[in-house]
């Protein structure tokens, strides 16, 4: 149980900020016994401010794509 309990502490601090309509409905989520889930940080290691600050720079990455504004973007907020 305490296994169970574990991984479903990782999975939703994984699932912090994202969009809901991509998460597992909890019945897919035991049924798929997604607590074995090796693609999924533990709750203890995942910063769901460092996650949401990586969505916001992908997010202005891709505004910028879809702007014809890439290299220029890149060349601004990328450093090496």
């Amino acid at each position: 149980m305490e296994i169970l309990l574990e991984g479903m502490k990782n999975y939703a601090a994984s699932r912090d900020g994202e969009d809901p309509k991509y998460t597992k409905h909890p019945a897919t989520w035991l049924n798929g016994e997604c607590w074995t889930d090796d693609d999924v940080v533990p709750a203890d290691e995942y910063s769901s401010k460092s996650a949401r600050e990586g969505r916001e720079i992908i997010a202005a990455m891709e505004q910028a794509k879809a702007e014809g504004r890439y290299v220029e973007w890149v060349a601004k907020n990328i450093r090496n």
